[in-house]
């Protein structure tokens, strides 16, 4: 196996558990109005209480697979078989 080809089977993963929300965009907060009419009142954004377990893997190219798995989900040898099946293609 050359040097080349090794280094582009290389593949490595990490996990890491992010709070679930979607912002609202400034653009898509704004508001036509009235030059007299009061200013809309915006909500606070703040992060939910849900959490998501964000599983990632990649190589030298870029990313090549994104789960997501919900709070309290196990990852047992069927869960973990079911990944590597879609790392592999």
């Amino acid at each position: 196996m050359t040097a080349s080809v090794f280094s582009g089977s290389i593949i490595t993963g990490d996990k890491s558990w992010v709070h679930h929300y979607d912002p609202e965009s400034k653009m898509q907060s704004m508001q036509y109005r009235h030059k007299n009419s009061p200013a809309p009142k915006k909500l606070k954004v703040v992060a939910s209480a849900r959490k998501v377990l964000l599983t990632i893997f990649w190589d030298m190219e870029g990313i090549v697979h994104i789960e997501f798995l919900e709070q309290g989900t196990t990852i047992n040898s069927e869960r973990y078989v079911s990944t590597l099946r879609a790392l592999k293609g």
